[in-house]
């Protein structure tokens, strides 16, 4: 029987789990399934392509189709301007690959392999358990992150708004990301055991 000191666990513990279990488990967070697919109510994209231009930003070529639009909306473009920009508002990598939320999901983690591990009882059977609710605790805390980056702003880290945006918005007090809530909802988590 392993003995454990559990002031020390780390992630070694559950890769050797993993490896004796014989389990390869996939989360995946984000626009997923059927809401991936689903078009946007605000516009002809789909969830997906609209989470994309938001996570990663967008330089859009302006035409003359668009340039007329956008006057038409009350936004008048120099006629220099070819191009416009929309700004990196990651609400997935940041939430969860930043040094923040690494460290976040790290402790949590932690917390719960010391609140579970009883080192008289390291049977395969507890093993499996115990990765189990690791797992699922890890995909609901990373969703909620994602959630949180929404109703914060991306924690105060994503560019504002523009002035015209927010005139033009359904909830101009809410932050980035918030107006219609699609994109908000449309984000879900998935948990696969693959082989």
């Amino acid at each position: 029987m392993a003995r454990i000191n559990k002031s020390r666990i780390n992630f070694k513990l559950l890769d050797e789990w993993m490896k004796a279990l014989n389990k390869k488990i996939s989360i995946k967070i984000g626009i997923i399934g059927d809401k991936a697919s689903q078009k946007h109510s605000d516009s002809d994209l789909t969830n997906a392509e609209l989470g994309a231009i938001h996570e990663f930003g967008a330089t859009i070529n302006v035409s003359s189709k668009m340039r007329n639009y956008l006057r038409s909306q009350g936004l008048y473009l120099k006629n220099d301007t070819m191009s416009v920009v929309i700004p990196t508002r990651s609400f997935l990598r940041m939430p969860l690959m930043s040094p923040e939320g690494k460290k976040e999901l790290r402790k949590i983690v932690e917390e719960q392999l010391k609140s579970e591990i009883k080192p008289t009882d390291l049977s395969i059977e507890t093993a499996s358990k115990i990765l189990d609710d690791v797992v699922h605790l890890v995909a609901e805390m990373a969703y909620l992150r994602v959630l949180q980056a929404f109703d914060s702003g991306g924690f105060g880290k994503w560019a504002p708004i523009s002035e015209f945006t927010a005139q033009n918005r359904h909830n101009s007090g809410n932050p980035p990301l918030t107006d219609s809530g699609d994109l908000r909802r449309s984000i879900s988590y998935e948990i696969k055991e693959t082989k």
